[in-house]
């Protein structure tokens, strides 16, 4: 699932969460639900925060091995891909 994937799911759980199917509008939501919501929010706001980069192979031989790879985000290098970069954080694309 990509991030903005996990965003459109999230931003439709706070709108079901909302619907009163009765009336078609809005409905009360309990001290629960409005702190569930809360909680979806934050979630989307991190999701949209975080850096999605790619690790970017390269031939050579490096400490015995036969690649390198280097973050699209901050340049760090290292011998293995991995689903985070080390240096700066950045989820990887795909490193599922």
């Amino acid at each position: 699932m990509t991030n903005e994937e996990a965003i459109n799911r999230l931003g439709l759980d706070i709108d079901m969460v909302q619907f009163d199917p009765i009336t078609g509008g809005d409905r009360y939501l309990s001290n629960d639900e409005r702190t569930l919501i809360e909680a979806q929010i934050m979630g989307i706001e991190a999701l949209r925060a975080q850096k999605v980069g790619k690790w970017l192979k390269h031939n050579a031989n490096y400490q015995g091995t036969e690649h390198v790879y280097n973050c699209s985000i901050c340049a760090y290098w290292q011998a293995i891909n991995t689903k985070f970069c080390p240096n700066c954080g950045a989820r990887m694309e795909g490193q599922e």
